[in-house]
């Protein structure tokens, strides 16, 4: 099994208030658990924690545009430790703005051990068909990316090909897009969408599922040397997949 979407939740407000709190009802038991949050019109960063069933999770991203619209995209992310059932999600911030508007999603994802992020980018000014290629590095992924923009709804934006829109908000003279790639894949992966020139605040992540590596089965699992000197020892890894890695050959020296 690997790393696959499983469901998202999320609000939408007008004049922010602190803690903000939705609950979240995954269908299997989740792996991680990725926040998307865009604001506007302030930058300043005033998210201070943000928990899935109590447990905390980590920025990762962070994109803002100050020009004339201003505005910005962030991602929190957990991959482990994650309880299973409805949850809450709660955002919390240094202060309520009244005049802060703000549009937050939980995206949950599952997989048969832990997940992990493997690359993230940002665009932080103004963009046409803001995107940005991850790199994947041969491994399963799964992308996320969160889009604040300066046109007027979030009809101005349209996803990329294998991308699925996850959550919109009107802000009524600029709009907020979640975006997850829809089928994970292996090879480097453009997330974004078409849009006129615009303002605009990005942040896309990359996750996977982590890669165990155990030691293969060997002849002599335990070995005793019987006299001092330099000794060849032959290691075969494997990892949770069942793919063997080339036997690699280090000298042992024993005294």
């Amino acid at each position: 099994m690997t790393i696959a979407f499983d469901s998202s939740a999320g609000t939408s407000m007008f004049g922010t208030v602190t803690p903000i709190t939705w609950q979240h009802s995954p269908i299997a038991t989740p792996r991680g658990a990725a926040i998307g949050i865009t604001q506007e019109p302030s930058v300043a960063d005033t998210i201070s924690s943000i928990t899935y069933g109590g447990v905390a999770l980590t920025r990762v991203v962070r994109a803002t545009d100050v020009a004339s619209e201003t505005g910005s995209a962030d991602w929190w992310f957990k991959g482990s430790g994650l309880p299973a059932g409805p949850q809450n999600v709660v955002v919390t911030l240094t202060a309520a703005d009244p005049n802060q508007r703000i549009h937050l999603t939980s995206v949950v994802m599952t997989a048969a051990g832990d997940i992990e992020v493997i690359d993230f980018d940002s665009i932080n000014s103004d963009a046409t068909n803001p995107s940005v290629t991850l790199q994947y590095a041969g491994r399963t992924c799964l992308a996320l990316a969160a889009q604040y923009g300066g046109a007027s709804d979030p009809s101005a934006f349209t996803p990329n090909a294998n991308c699925t829109s996850v959550s919109v908000f009107d802000f009524f003279a600029q709009y907020s897009a979640i975006i997850r790639q829809t089928i994970p894949g292996s090879t480097d992966f453009a997330i974004g969408g078409t849009a006129s020139l615009e303002d605009c605040a990005f942040a896309a992540i990359a996750l996977s599922e982590v890669t165990s590596l155990n030691t293969g089965t060997a002849q002599n699992p335990v070995h005793t040397y019987a006299a001092a000197g330099t000794y060849a020892v032959t290691l075969i890894v494997t990892d949770n997949d069942g793919d063997v890695s080339t036997p690699t050959t280090k000298n042992v020296v024993v005294t």
